[in-house]
């Protein structure tokens, strides 16, 4: 169950992790992904990659397009707030910060690392929980979902932040998951040093994202690398893979000796 990461909920044919609507706004750090009957996934990712930093946080909006269906949208800061954004396929939407701070005060920034990210110079408002108690319940109508608003008022105010977002999709109405397992995992053995080496360039995009939004210089090891690309490139490919995708373990397994053959 997520501590730190992103939640999505939403109606589709496809899985949600080969939607390239979910990688843009949220990243593809799968963690777990189950069915919620009538075609309705959730979908539980961990931050970000390195290198997705500096481009994901556009929100559930285009998923809702492309999928016809409302969304449904949770980034959790581990134990100091939720920021709930639902979609509809129509371009509505709204956003609230949960949190147990009056003022709305988490001590997290959300204008840099969230992934569902605010305009910068917009702070977080207090929480309101009956606007969006009746938010949900509008969400729940679209979605055609026999939402209870006595246990979506009650998951608000009682459910911890881990827990919240699992406990909203039981009262929203929707049937006890089915877990949709991997094929395999992000960083396997068998190709633990291509993987390692995607994310250690991955950083390198990260902390020269992060020194041009402060306006300071790049370290020198920072700079890029010639074989980055690559090894970004092969850590997107196992993401692509890991629920059925373009390339099996054993394609996977070929490419790391490759990439590590011609980048020693």
């Amino acid at each position: 169950m997520s501590t730190f990461g992103s939640l999505v909920l939403a109606r589709s044919e496809p899985l949600l992790v080969h939607l390239p609507q979910v990688r843009s706004a949220f990243g593809s750090m799968w963690r777990h992904l189950e069915e919620r009957g009538g075609g309705w996934q959730l979908l539980d990712m961990a931050p970000p990659m390195p290198h997705q930093w500096p481009t994901v946080g556009a929100g559930p909006a285009d998923l809702a397009a492309v999928t016809g269906a409302p969304v449904l949208a949770a980034f959790v800061s581990d134990t100091s707030c939720v920021q709930l954004v639902g979609a509809v396929p129509d371009g509505r939407s709204f956003s609230s910060h949960v949190v147990e701070d009056s003022d709305g005060k988490c001590g997290f920034d959300h204008h840099r690392f969230n992934t569902l990210r605010l305009p910068v110079g917009v702070d977080p408002s207090p929480p309101d929980l009956p606007a969006l108690a009746a938010d949900l319940a509008t969400w729940a109508t679209a979605a055609g979902l026999d939402a209870s608003p006595h246990r979506v008022r009650a998951t608000l105010h009682e459910s911890e932040y881990p827990e919240l977002f699992y406990d909203l999709a039981d009262a929203l109405g929707l049937p006890a998951g089915e877990d949709i397992d991997a094929l395999f995992d992000h960083q396997e053995l068998d190709w633990y040093w291509a993987w390692q080496r995607g994310w250690d360039a991955g950083t390198r995009v990260c902390r020269r994202w992060t020194s041009a939004l402060r306006a300071t210089a790049s370290h020198q090891c920072d700079l890029p690398q010639p074989a980055d690309q690559d090894f970004i490139g092969f850590i997107e490919r196992v993401a692509d893979s890991m629920y059925g995708g373009p390339l099996t373990r054993q394609d996977l397994v070929e490419e790391a000796c490759r990439l590590t053959s011609k980048w020693p």
